[in-house]
C-alpha cells in the first residue's frame, strides 16, 4: 500500500505510473477520450474581468456623475432640454475618455502572448504521436527535448542531460538541473527536481514524464487563479472624489431645501420656486471637474505608456502618488535575466569585462586600465575554448540579440565576440571531430577539434577540472600545476563563488600525440588549465539610482526572488538596497512560512529586508 502522506514527487516511477493508471507505453486513444471528458481541457482558462457593459458602466461610478444624472433627470421634468443637453455632454465627454484609455490598455494586455506550447510527442497505444496539448490528459507519457516548452505539470520517468528553465516559478535565470528520482520529505516548489511544470521550458537535453496535472490543476493553473482573485479596492483619488460627491450631494439638497422654503414664504410658484432652487442646486455640483480629472488622468497614462508602463485603469494613474513600498522581483526586473560574463582569471592576472546581457559590446580592463584583449596573452586561447566547446549560437533580430540554448554558454558565445567581432573567428580553419557532452553527474564538456593539431578543448566546474589538470598554461609558457598553485585558483573560485558569481574553468590537451580510437578517452586527462570565468546575471542600467530616488521620495523597496540567498544578498548590494552596515535581514521562504504578518510588518518597518527562495 502507498502512504497515503506521500505527495507525487516522494513515489517510485512505477508508482507514480500505478497512481495514475497508466504505463510506460501511454494510455490508448479509448482511455485518453474519457479522461479529456471528465478533467477538461488542458488550458489555462482565460478569466475575464471586463466585458463591453461592464467597463462602460464603470465610467458611471462615480458620485458626481451620479449627482449630475439625477440633476439632467429633473431638468428633463420641466423640459429645460438646453441644462439637460449641457450636464449629458459633458459626462458623455467624460465616459468616452475613461472607456477609452482603458479599451486600449484592456487590449494589449489581451496580446500577451500564454507560456503554453501548441503541440507535444506523446505515447498513445504504444506508439509516439503528435497531438495539440490542448488534448493531453492526465496519466499521458509525454516526450520533452532541447527548446520544447512543457506542455503540463508531470513527474519525470527518464531523463538525459536534462536542464529546466522554470524562470517562471523560481526567478533564477540559470537552468535547473532535473532528473528522475525519488525525493524525500516535503519540498518546496523551487527544489522539486524530479518534476516538470507547465510554463518551463527545457534548455538542454531530453526526457519523458508522466502528466500529473493539466490545466488549472496545473501550478500555472494555479498561479492563474490567484492573479483572477485579486480584489479591487478603491483608490484614494476615488475616495477622495466618493467623499467630495456625498458633501456635495448634501449641501445641493440643503440649499435646494432652503430655495424653496423661502420660495414658498415670498409665495412664488411652485413650477417656479422648484425649477429656482435645482438650478442653485446643479450650480453647487462642479459639472466640469469628472471630465477635468479624466483629462489628467488620460495625459498621465499616456506619459506613462510612452516610457513602457501599461496602467490599466485611469485611476491606477493615480495611485502611484500614494506608493510608500514597492515589493520587486529579481531576475528580470532589477536585473537583465541575461547572464553575463564579468571577470575572467588568467593565471594571477583578474580582467574585469564591461557590457551588459548579449549585447557583445564591451571592454577588457586590469586595474582599472582599458586593455586591448589581443595583447592580453592566453585570452584569446581561453575565448576559443568557450566558443568552441559550447552548443549555444547568439542570434541577432532587429537589433535585437537573444541567445539560443543554454544561457550560460550563451554567455561565453558572448564574450568571445567581445574579443574579436569578425563572424566565426574561433572556427576558422577548425573541424570539429568528436565530443564528451555535458551532463550533470560529469560536470564538464570536451570536444575534438582538428588544425594543424588536434586538441582537446574542455570546460567544467572548476572542482573537477582542477583535479584533472597536470600542467598550468601561463604568460611566460606552460609550467607544473603545483598543489600550491591549485590552492591559490581554489581560493579566487571560493571568493567568486561568495559573491554569487557563476565560475566555469576551461583547460585543453594537444592530442597529436595519442591514437584517434582513443581521442575520446583520453581527451579530458592530464590537462593543461588555462583560467576561468566569472558571470552573474547584472543590475539593469540605472537601477540603483532609481533606489535611491525611492529613498528620497520616502518609498521603502523590499526585493522578493526565487532565486538563492546569497545571489539575491550579492545583487541587494550591488544596487545598494541593502549595505555592509548589517542593518538589514535575508529571509527565506522555509522562515517566512513559519512567521506572522505583524512579525513580517515589524520586520519591513525597522530594516531593510531581502525575501529569497520565495515560491
Amino acid at each position: 500500500m502507498q502512504n497515503k502522506n506521500k505527495t507525487i514527487y516522494n513515489l517510485t516511477a512505477d508508482e507514480v505510473l500505478a497512481k495514475f493508471s497508466s504505463c510506460k507505453d501511454g494510455l490508448s486513444e479509448e482511455e485518453a477520450k474519457k479522461r479529456l471528458k471528465e478533467y477538461g481541457p488542458n488550458q489555462l482558462r482565460e478569466k475575464r474581468n471586463w466585458k463591453w457593459i461592464k467597463l462602460i458602466s464603470n465610467q458611471f461610478n462615480d458620485a458626481l456623475v451620479w449627482i449630475l444624472l439625477v440633476a439632467a433627470l429633473l431638468s428633463s421634468f420641466f423640459r429645460e432640454w438646453q441644462d439637460v443637453t449641457i450636464i449629458l455632454v459633458i459626462v458623455f465627454i467624460n465616459a468616452l475618455m475613461g472607456f477609452v484609455q482603458e479599451f486600449k490598455a484592456e487590449k494589449i494586455l489581451d496580446q500577451i502572448k500564454k507560456l503554453t506550447t501548441t503541440k507535444a510527442l506523446v505515447m498513445r497505444d504504444g506508439e509516439k504521436k503528435e497531438i495539440d496539448t490542448k488534448f493531453l490528459v492526465v496519466g499521458d507519457v509525454v516526450f520533452l527535448t532541447s527548446g520544447d516548452n512543457v506542455p503540463a505539470d508531470g513527474y519525470i520517468l527518464e531523463s538525459f542531460d536534462l536542464r529546466v528553465n522554470s524562470f517562471i516559478f523560481t526567478g533564477e535565470s540559470k537552468p535547473e538541473t532535473k532528473f528522475s528520482k525519488v525525493l524525500e520529505g516535503e519540498m518546496a516548489l523551487a527544489d522539486i527536481s524530479n518534476m516538470v511544470f507547465m510554463g518551463e521550458t527545457i534548455a538542454t537535453g531530453d526526457a519523458t514524464f508522466i502528466i500529473t496535472a493539466t490545466g488549472m490543476q496545473t501550478e500555472l493553473g494555479h498561479i492563474a487563479n490567484l492573479a483572477a482573485e485579486v480584489r479591487e479596492d478603491p483608490t484614494p483619488l476615488q475616495k477622495q472624489i466618493r467623499s467630495l460627491g456625498k458633501n456635495v450631494a448634501v449641501i445641493s439638497i440643503v440649499i435646494g431645501v432652503l430655495v424653496m422654503i423661502a420660495g414658498q414664504y415670498f409665495k412664488m410658484s411652485l413650477y417656479d420656486n422648484f425649477l429656482f432652487a435645482l438650478a442653485l442646486a446643479v450650480s453647487v455640483v462642479p459639472n466640469g471637474l469628472p471630465a477635468a480629472i479624466s483629462v489628467a488622468l488620460s495625459l498621465g497614462m499616456r506619459r506613462l505608456l510612452k516610457d513602457s508602463v501599461l496602467a490599466k485603469k485611469l485611476n491606477a494613474v493615480e495611485t502611484l502618488g500614494s506608493v510608500s513600498i514597492i515589493c520587486t522581483d529579481k531576475t528580470g526586473t532589477i536585473t537583465k535575466n541575461e547572464l553575463t560574463v564579468t571577470k575572467i582569471v588568467l593565471h594571477d592576472k583578474i580582467i574585469s569585462v564591461t557590457g551588459i546581457g548579449y549585447v557583445p559590446e564591451g571592454e577588457f580592463e586590469n586595474d582599472g586600465h582599458l586593455i586591448a584583449p589581443e595583447k592580453i596573452n592566453n585570452l584569446g586561447l581561453l575565448c576559443k575554448i568557450g566558443t568552441l566547446c559550447n552548443d549555444a549560437s547568439l542570434a541577432e533580430q532587429e537589433g535585437k540579440y537573444r541567445i539560443l540554448g543554454d544561457p550560460t554558454e550563451g554567455a561565453l558565445i558572448v564574450v568571445g565576440k567581445k574579443f574579436n567581432r569578425q563572424e566565426k573567428y574561433f572556427e576558422l580553419g577548425e573541424k570539429k571531430i568528436n565530443e564528451n557532452p555535458f551532463s550533470s553527474e560529469r560536470m564538464r564538456m570536451s570536444v575534438i577539434y582538428k588544425n594543424s593539431d588536434t586538441i582537446s578543448y574542455v570546460k567544467g566546474s572548476p572542482d573537477v577540472l582542477l583535479d584533472l589538470c597536470t600542467e598550468l598554461q601561463t604568460e611566460d609558457g606552460i609550467i607544473k600545476f603545483t598543489d600550491e598553485e591549485k590552492e591559490k585558483v581554489r581560493a579566487i573560485y571560493n571568493s567568486m563563488s561568495s559573491e554569487a558569481l557563476r565560475v566555469l574553468a576551461f583547460a585543453y590537451r594537444n592530442l597529436n600525440a595519442v591514437q584517434e580510437k582513443k581521442y575520446l578517452d583520453e581527451a579530458e586527462k592530464n590537462l593543461t588549465w588555462v583560467g576561468l570565468m566569472a558571470m552573474i546575471d547584472p543590475p539593469r542600467k540605472d537601477v540603483g539610482n532609481a533606489i535611491s530616488e525611492c529613498r528620497k521620495l520616502g518609498i521603502k523597496v523590499v526585493m522578493i526572488t526565487g532565486d538563492y540567498e546569497i545571489t539575491a544578498q550579492a545583487i541587494a548590494k550591488e544596487v545598494n538596497l541593502i549595505d555592509g552596515s548589517g542593518a538589514y535581514e535575508v529571509i527565506n521562504g522555509k522562515t517566512l512560512d513559519q512567521m506572522g504578518d505583524l512579525e513580517v510588518y515589524n520586520k519591513i518597518r525597522d530594516k531593510e529586508i531581502v525575501f529569497a527562495r520565495i515560491a
